[in-house]
């Protein structure tokens, strides 16, 4: 699972790690592939995250809570039935690129922080990636659903410039 986070924007791109043959594991409904996107909410210890973009097609405005606490360096979720631990990967410049559709609906949305980036996108085809720049070039980590990553809004903006049908929201 990769977690990108700026300002109030969030992207999560989740795919289940590889499991050797045979071995069996209890899964739950979030241990399987998903992206989704949206903006969050604090208060106090409680966080609510609003999803406007995912590939499980949940209604839009969808919304989910869990309590967080700091433990050292590390972030722990409490949610019902599961525990999740965050950790920092970087920090660096960041970014969020949104298009929109007629409605100002948003159709993808692209995080960038440092040299990684999630996108997440919607439709009937809809789908999630992780990407890091490294030695001139990206690099695939992660990746759910179909539909074709928006490349040129990706080297676009890593370009520094704002791709168009694109607006930069933070």
């Amino acid at each position: 699972m990769v977690w990108a986070q700026v300002g109030r924007y969030f992207a999560d791109v989740r795919s289940p790690a590889p499991r050797a043959e045979g071995e069996e594991a209890e899964l739950c409904a979030l241990d399987g592939p998903q992206a989704f996107s949206g903006w969050l909410s604090c208060e106090g210890d409680l966080v609510t995250w609003c999803h406007d973009l995912d590939t499980k097609r949940l209604p839009p405005g969808y919304q989910d809570s869990a309590l967080l606490e700091r433990n050292g360096a590390t972030v722990v979720e409490r949610g019902p039935g599961y525990l999740e631990l965050w950790m920092r990967a970087g920090r660096g410049p960041a970014l969020v690129l949104e298009r929109v559709d007629r409605t100002g609906a948003p159709t993808a949305r692209i995080l960038m922080v440092a040299d990684l980036t999630v996108a997440v996108w919607r439709g009937r085809r809809a789908g999630g990636a992780t990407l890091r720049f490294e030695d001139g070039g990206w690099e695939v980590e992660s990746y759910v659903g179909s539909g074709a990553i928006p490349w040129p809004a990706i080297t676009d903006a890593h370009a520094g410039r704002t791709p168009a049908g694109w607006s930069k929201v933070a």
